[in-house]
């Protein structure tokens, strides 16, 4: 395939050379020919070419960078829905930011961030994260008990009568009440007691337990039926798409592996991790770019699109099904990460970015030539865009350093161009890590 050279209008300070496009059968992929900088505003990356495809709306429906803070970028076409949960950080950060927000799964409830509502029947999301915890190892260690006798303080060691299992308790419901039958809960630390030992000792289900400091009372952990005993816990909804009483998340249970599920509550299957061609599993300790793409199946018809990507790594569901008679209300929510029935305290996830839209457009930067090799992907903020024209605020953001970049247009259908059109400096030194970027490194 002939490569071409291509100069824009600022030479002095950026060549983009194409490595080629191939149109795949049948349809006409994005093909660049040009890109540069804008001579007036050098943060702005304009491209050309053919077959972007429209879209009607050139802003992002969200976006947000927390180095511009909690508030999403004016040019978001909407805000947060709620209050906005995260604290500032400057410790844990992602090449190229100064700043990330982070969220304590283990002490706090709800969901990361803001929650996003949309109108539409599909959706992207790309976002930056970082998880500081394993979910295989921070999991929420509980009992339900009833008939208490005396008073319960964080602190105190439990031991089952029965069992000899001994636990710390951690936390517990407040608003408990002495020799009811009613049930409350018990949290207990992931450290202390035989409870953690290797092969641990757990409590059993209807024995009496009783703490270090003399109260007393009955395991209700289960049933007759189901006697748990010991209920362990880390349910990881890593981002959660709601409609009226129907929704879909990928999840992580710890308590069975790091591994993701498509869990689509109500309307359809489970699709478990054994049936994923490409399984994806939590990735603790490291920073991590994700990507959602979503479009609604129609009525009863299992021709919904879900589908999942971690760090390049993507998993696909073509044929679920997201609105049914019982469940007829599309999705009109999106909420970043949450957890249900607790975790370990320290369990953080700290977020860089996060980028929202209502259709597939979008423009990426990423390290290799072909889209499936890349290892850095930073998303390119559109201003203005056309069939064969786009105007972005420019962001290297992970990629200050890449020796080379690559970018990619997304049409309205997911098509990409099949080689990365290469951006090559010229300029006698690497610019720093804010080269051309206004709001965000």
């Amino acid at each position: 395939m002939k490569s071409k050279t291509l100069y824009g209008k600022t030479l002095r300070y950026l060549i983009y050379m194409n490595l080629g496009s191939i149109a795949a059968i049948g349809h006409a992929n994005p093909d660049i020919s040009e890109a540069y900088l804008d001579e007036q505003d050098r943060s702005k990356l304009i491209i050309q070419g053919s077959n972007f495809s429209e879209k009607s709306n050139p802003t992002p429906l969200l976006w947000w960078h927390a180095d511009e803070g909690e508030a999403p970028n004016p040019i978001s076409r909407t805000t947060w829905n709620g209050n906005f949960q995260g604290t500032h950080n400057t410790a844990i950060t992602s090449l190229g930011s100064n700043s990330s927000y982070s969220f304590d799964h283990g002490t706090v409830t709800g969901a990361a961030l803001g929650r996003v509502d949309f109108n539409s029947d599909t959706l992207f999301m790309y976002r930056k994260l970082y998880e500081d915890f394993d979910v295989t190892k921070k999991q929420a260690i509980r009992t339900r008990v009833n008939h208490i006798d005396g008073t319960l303080t964080a602190g105190d060691v439990v031991t089952g009568l029965t069992s000899g299992a001994t636990g710390k308790i951690l936390q517990f419901d407040e608003s408990y009440s002495e020799n009811s039958a009613s049930t409350t809960w018990i949290n207990y630390t992931d450290t202390e007691g035989s409870i953690n030992s290797s092969p641990p000792i757990d409590f059993i289900y209807g024995e009496t337990m009783k703490t270090n400091t003399g109260a007393s009372f009955i395991n209700a952990e289960g049933s007759e039926a189901y006697p748990t005993g010991t209920f362990r816990t880390f349910n990881y909804k890593t981002v959660r798409m709601w409609g009226e009483k129907n929704n879909s998340y990928p999840v992580a249970q710890g308590r069975d592996g790091s591994h993701f599920n498509f869990n689509h509550e109500y309307t359809d299957k489970t699709f478990w991790s054994s049936y994923m061609t490409h399984k994806l599993y939590q990735t603790p300790e490291a920073w991590q770019t994700q990507e959602l793409a979503y479009q609604s199946s129609s009525l009863n018809q299992d021709n919904g699109h879900f589908e999942f990507t971690i760090n390049g790594v993507r998993e696909v569901e073509t044929n679920f099904i997201s609105i049914t008679d019982e469940h007829p209300t599309p999705y009109y929510r999106i909420y970043q990460s949450q957890v249900s029935n607790g975790a370990q305290p320290g369990s953080n996830v700290y977020y860089d970015s996060l980028y929202i839209d209502d259709t597939w457009h979008r423009v990426i930067l990423c390290d290799q030539a072909t889209y499936e090799d890349c290892t850095k992907w930073e998303i390119q903020i559109p201003r203005e865009w056309a069939n064969g024209k786009i105007t972005l605020e420019y962001r290297r953001g992970s990629l200050a350093d890449a020796e080379n970049v690559y970018a990619y247009i997304f049409d309205n259908e997911g098509n990409h161009n099949a080689e990365g059109f290469k951006l090559v400096t010229i300029a006698t030194a690497k610019p720093p890590q804010n080269f051309g970027a206004s709001s965000a490194p």
